[in-house]
């Protein structure tokens, strides 16, 4: 967020059944899905960059795509990357 320049208001950890993040701009209220901990580090940072993008363009226009390529030049990798593999995403007990 420093990097970015922003400050969020507040961070919060759900379970979306198909979110990985979102963001109240109003509020500067990001939301994190909480299996996004089993993704890789790089993967984890474009998840974070694309909901802090979201505080200064809360759509998903050109303006927003420019922000998210200025800070994860290789965002597109990693969309890629959490739709081949987050159905792995399972954490299992016992």
């Amino acid at each position: 967020a420093r990097v970015m320049g922003e400050d969020p208001a507040d961070i919060r950890v759900r379970s979306p059944k198909h979110l990985w993040g979102s963001c109240h701009p109003v509020k500067k209220v990001l939301h994190f899905n909480w299996k996004i901990v089993m993704a890789p580090l790089a993967v984890i940072d474009y998840v974070v960059v694309h909901e802090l993008s979201h505080i200064q363009a809360p759509n998903h226009s050109q303006r927003f795509w420019a922000r998210v390529k200025q800070f994860s030049p290789d965002y597109k990798s990693h969309q890629n990357w959490l739709k081949q593999n987050s159905h792995q995403f399972v954490l299992t007990l016992g």
